[in-house]
């Protein structure tokens, strides 16, 4: 089972220790899930106030492993009291793997001023930032992102496309099979096993262009696609 970030070599460690806040952080890795959501819960409720005052600082600290100790104890007790704090770490931060880590820890929460703010993230981000923004974005089901998802599924970049689809799955919508089937085409294989996953949400017995696809599917370069596609073709709900 993963166990929750080493905070131990952080500065600020002997300090956490003293308030009895290690205790419950190393919770978060060594219990069941169950029970790492009711240590969760009790940092969240115990320890919000020293969150605030101790940990939410350090997202300004020169030292990255400050920052990084940081965001990781907020991914793992979030709170919406936090959300401010961490949009105004997005826009400053420079670490793309730190920025990531936090947008992460933004999908927690919901609203529709969040979301247009992060909606507006997009376009100055990274592929990976813009990667996880859709991902998150479509966990949301967020309407006004979907026309920023279909301009996305043109991006050069296979990862910013593949997650343009897969966040367009989860909308569920009949209407967007189309764009799935499109979508074949595109030279990424990863993309391709997305879009064959994508058909799964609806009725393949009773769409001859979507057993079509998986027909030639069979044949694909891609042993992976090439797989889900013969598993799809002999599974009940077709024969």
């Amino acid at each position: 089972m993963a166990k929750g970030p080493d905070i131990s070599s952080s500065p600020r460690y002997e300090e956490w220790r003293k308030e009895d806040f290690a205790k419950y952080y190393k919770h978060l890795g060594e219990h069941s899930p169950k029970y790492r959501v009711r240590a969760v819960d009790t940092i969240a409720k115990e320890y919000r106030d020293f969150i605030e005052a101790r940990i939410l600082p350090l997202l300004k600290s020169k030292k990255t492993l400050e920052r990084r100790s940081a965001i990781e104890i907020l991914y793992k007790a979030p709170h919406k009291r936090f959300i401010p704090a961490l949009l105004e770490y997005v826009r400053n931060e420079e670490l793309e793997d730190l920025k990531v880590h936090a947008i992460r820890t933004l999908g927690f929460f919901d609203g529709e001023e969040l979301n247009q703010t992060l909606l507006k993230l997009y376009d100055k981000a990274t592929n990976a930032e813009k990667s996880l923004l859709l991902d998150v974005l479509g966990q949301k089901q967020y309407e006004e992102a979907v026309e920023t998802m279909k301009q996305a599924l043109k991006h050069e970049n296979e990862r910013v496309r593949n997650a343009a689809v897969m966040a367009l799955t989860k909308f569920k919508r009949a209407e967007f099979v189309d764009i799935f089937i499109s979508m074949y085409e595109d030279p990424s294989s990863k993309v391709r096993y997305s879009v064959l996953k994508s058909f799964q949400l609806f009725n393949i017995k009773n769409s001859p262009r979507i057993i079509t696809v998986l027909e030639r599917a069979k044949s694909d370069q891609d042993h992976r696609v090439k797989r889900l596609a013969k598993k799809m073709l002999t599974f009940d709900r077709i024969h």
